[in-house]
């Protein structure tokens, strides 16, 4: 590996025919909330949800004769190959592990790809479809150990030279290591001033045998590919790891300080972050955001748990007489505090007391202090109630 591999990433702007690349932006409220100043490279805004485009469109743009492609992905890299396969008339076979999400894998079907799922995570997708592009004569598309696919991946760096010079650090998720692997040659060679911090899940490097499935499915993978590793190991700064907590807690930043829906992948830098991973000294800093392809199911699942979590979703639990009208009563007393109900249920079979009914509400709170003002008054006014 040479420094020419520079060279390589600047012949890669031939994806601009086929593709518009986002300009990064200042991210004033997400800025504003941790007192830091945060750009953010919005790779998650691209047509098919994630960076994969680039290489992709590099890989395919010098294909030769072939009979098809084929590659083995968590979803985003399937994702992109499928789309741009189709528009270039490429016969496309994808291999995903089971548990890949619905929002890539019904894509990906749609893009007209022969879809299987197999394996449990990555290295056992990617083995079956080896076998598979050597008995059907496949080209196989790697997602991260390639030449082409690293070199399109690059092509963020030489943007983000023109878009936020004035960055002292770029953060990058880390799954295969093909786009820190692009993005450091470029800022290496370029800007060396600029730190370039890479992201890991802590499930990269858990051996505990429940730990089947991350979060951050996009980088869910346990080894970092063997040409990017020669890459990092002369062009990043450093790699951190974060919890899978923090990612999901930066997923449901994402949604409310900037409005923008985030896989798991894609929140990496900003779990960094949040964590204090990134030293104050590397701000003004610029996040790579690299994938939107999330499940709404999941999205809704950890905006409630944050809601949970900070106290701004609460039970309450009151007990009433179970005659008609008291569960009227209570809720109307919890509206006119202020409190939206989110659900409701009876309780007869553990109620405080023999003559009455146990009620729990769901409620919607401001903040702690809302709820507490809502307690009392039920309290005051029911007799008897308790925060759950």
């Amino acid at each position: 590996m040479s420094d020419n591999f520079l060279k390589e990433v600047v012949k890669a702007k031939s994806i601009y025919s086929h593709f518009s690349p986002i300009k990064a932006e200042f991210c004033r409220n997400l800025s504003a909330k941790l007192r830091l100043s945060i750009y953010c490279k919005w790779e998650s805004r691209n047509f098919t949800g994630s960076f994969k485009e680039r290489g992709v469109l590099n890989a395919l743009l010098q294909l030769k004769k072939t009979n098809g492609v084929i590659t083995a992905s968590a979803g985003n890299h399937a994702l992109a190959l499928s789309y741009y396969a189709k528009k270039m008339k490429v016969p496309c076979h994808i291999i995903c592990p089971v548990h890949t999400p619905v929002a890539k894998t019904t894509r990906i079907e749609e893009n007209g790809a022969k879809l299987v799922l197999f394996g449990q995570n990555f290295s056992e997708a990617y083995q079956l479809a080896l076998e598979k592009s050597k008995s059907l004569k496949l080209t196989f598309v790697h997602p991260y150990n390639q030449p082409e696919v690293i070199a399109g991946q690059g092509t963020i760096g030489l943007e983000l030279l023109d878009e936020c010079s004035q960055v002292k650090s770029i953060v990058v998720p880390v799954g295969g290591g093909g786009l820190i692997s692009g993005i450091s040659v470029v800022i290496k060679n370029l800007a060396p001033h600029i730190k370039v911090i890479g992201v890991r899940s802590e499930w990269a490097e858990s051996k505990h045998p429940h730990a089947s499935v991350s979060i951050a499915d996009g980088i869910a993978i346990k080894s970092i590919g063997e040409l990017p590793m020669k890459f990092i190991d002369r062009y990043v700064d450093d790699i951190v790891t974060v919890s899978e907590e923090a990612i999901a807690k930066a997923i449901t930043y994402f949604a409310e300080l900037e409005k923008s829906l985030v896989e798991g992948a894609g929140a990496a830098g900003l779990a960094a972050v949040l964590e204090g991973k990134i030293k104050k000294t590397y701000f003004p800093a610029i996040l790579i955001v690299c994938g939107s392809n999330i499940d709404i199911s999941l999205l809704a699942r950890l905006l409630v748990r944050r809601l949970r979590e900070e106290a701004r979703l609460v039970k309450f639990r009151v007990a009433v007489a179970d005659v008609p009208g008291t569960l009227g009563q209570a809720a109307s007393l919890i509206g006119s505090h202020g409190g939206q109900i989110i659900q409701t249920y009876h309780d007869r079979l553990d109620s405080p007391s023999p003559t009455t009914v146990g009620i729990t509400f769901v409620v919607e709170v401001r903040d702690k202090k809302h709820s507490t003002r809502i307690l009392k008054a039920l309290q005051q006014h029911l007799g008897w109630a308790e925060l759950l």
